[in-house]
């Protein structure tokens, strides 16, 4: 599991997204505020005991499910990259990469990671510049 919870209408540099997944077990929730792009984001994540009781003190405070991510996902370290290889149910098959960063220049930080991804073969046509909450959204739109 993977939800997403707030308002959905595009994104809004500031506007918070919330999330409850489940990883190796364990449940944890995040917040997610965007920054100068989808992509580009503030993250603080915890674990949380329960789910179903967080997802209600979410709905409680007037936020709503928006879209469910179910995704398998392999990763990896390279040097201070974390690479991810996911593969995300209605969409398909990604290659991710993450660089954990108090840089405040994203533009920078994305053409390093994008870089890393040339090297690899990655095509600039086949890069995606949103996030699989928002392609999700998009589809069932």
């Amino acid at each position: 599991m993977n939800a997403n919870y707030g308002e959905y209408d595009k994104f809004q540099r500031g506007k918070n997204i919330l999330r409850i997944r489940e990883s190796n077990g364990k449940f944890l929730f995040t917040v997610k505020q965007p920054q100068s792009n989808e992509l580009d984001a503030i993250e603080y994540e915890t674990e949380i005991s329960s789910s179903e009781e967080f997802e209600k003190a979410l709905i409680l405070m007037e936020y709503k499910p928006i879209v469910e991510i179910q995704k398998i996902r392999r990763k990896a370290k390279f040097n201070d990259f974390e690479i991810c290889l996911d593969e995300v149910k209605g969409l398909g098959s990604f290659i991710e990469v993450e660089k954990i960063t108090e840089d405040d220049d994203a533009n920078r930080v994305q053409d390093e990671l994008f870089g890393f991804l040339k090297n690899i073969g990655v095509d600039e046509k086949d890069r995606v510049l949103q996030g699989y909450d928002t392609l999700i959204y998009l589809k069932q739109k």
